[in-house]
């Protein structure tokens, strides 16, 4: 009967210790801070949101946002602009012209594309002074002055070379046939050919159709 009650009172103790144990731990577990964690952003945000909170949180904390630094460095720097040039205007010398100087009156003349310089006219066996000028020739450069349809250059021949002067023009007297008509003076100087035209008398009339 002894030994039955130790037994019982043993078991008694050691129940009663465990039940102590447990109350030890369960205070103890009570006694943690707790922690919340949040709720599982994927189902209730959307990926955007998600996106600018993340970014929110950087801007917060100093840091720069990689995709914005990407952006910076590809995106290209327009380079200055060079000042716009201005255009110089062109400068065209002086086209080559002549003066026919008749009984006092003078004539000045601008040749075609053809170096031709208009007809003047003159009495027949009459003179005419010309000058020339030539702007893209130099001071003493040679002209040669040849009558094509007769007369003289400065009463010596028909032909003659001249030199131009410090101003690059050439001075001659033309003098038509007694004959009258058309008297061309051919003007040479290396590929650049002019012609001065004269005419003696009156020009015929043009001759009517007869039907």
């Amino acid at each position: 009967m002894k030994s039955r009650l130790i037994i019982f009172s043993f078991l008694l103790i050691a129940v009663a210790i465990f039940v102590w144990t447990k109350d030890q731990a369960d205070q103890s577990a009570d006694r943690k801070p707790q922690t919340t964690e949040e709720p599982d952003v994927a189902g209730s945000r959307s990926d955007s949101e998600r996106f600018n909170a993340r970014r929110s949180e950087r801007a917060k904390a100093g840091l720069a946002d990689e995709g914005d630094a990407k952006k910076e460095e590809t995106t290209p720097v327009a380079p200055a602009l060079a000042p716009p040039v201005e255009k110089m205007a062109a400068v065209d010398a002086p086209p080559a012209g002549a003066r026919v100087t008749v009984e006092g009156k003078s004539y000045d003349l601008v040749p075609n594309q053809f170096g031709e310089f208009q007809r003047v006219y003159v009495e027949k066996g009459g003179e005419a002074e010309v000058t020339v000028r030539y702007p893209e020739a130099k001071a003493d450069d040679v002209v040669i002055a040849a009558m094509q349809d007769g007369g003289t250059i400065d009463a010596e021949g028909v032909g003659k070379a001249l030199r131009l002067d410090k101003s690059l023009k050439l001075h001659f007297t033309a003098q038509t046939t007694a004959e009258g008509g058309i008297s061309r003076i051919l003007l040479t100087k290396g590929a650049d050919r002019k012609t001065v035209e004269l005419w003696g008398g009156e020009e015929p009339p043009l001759k009517s159709e007869v039907k």
